[in-house]
């Protein structure tokens, strides 16, 4: 895909484009060589369902955090920042357990450890 079609310095459009291609083209494949209705499919679209699900309790997740960034002064030294970012990581994680996953993997996900601020600003 990024060879037929690609923006120079528009990274994000790019992944998105070529993530929405790689579906639709699971989705035909599995019609094609499948019942739509067969198991395989539905597991497919679960796990569809279940991604985007996670990713959007993610997302949420971030702008909370971001909103608690944008509170920190430039004096904050790093312990305290850590201490504040703790809690409300620990929210997000705890959370998940609202969700109606398919998967049931989703739920302990954090079970090792913790993610950290770079997991969710990526």
């Amino acid at each position: 895909m990024n060879n037929t079609l690609f923006l120079k310095n528009r990274l994000q459009f790019n992944e998105n484009l070529a993530s929405f291609f790689g579906k639709k083209a699971s989705i035909d494949y599995l019609n094609f060589f499948h019942d739509p209705h067969t198991k395989q499919m539905a597991d497919y679209l679960s796990d569809l369902e279940d991604s985007e699900k996670f990713r959007q309790h993610i997302l949420r997740g971030k702008r909370i955090l971001e909103v608690l960034y944008q509170s920190f002064g430039a004096s904050d030294d790093l312990n305290f920042k850590a201490a504040k970012k703790s809690k409300p990581i620990r929210d997000i994680v705890n959370h998940l357990d609202t969700i109606q996953f398919t998967n049931i993997n989703y739920y302990s996900i954090f079970d090792e450890s913790l993610p950290n601020n770079t997991y969710f600003m990526s």
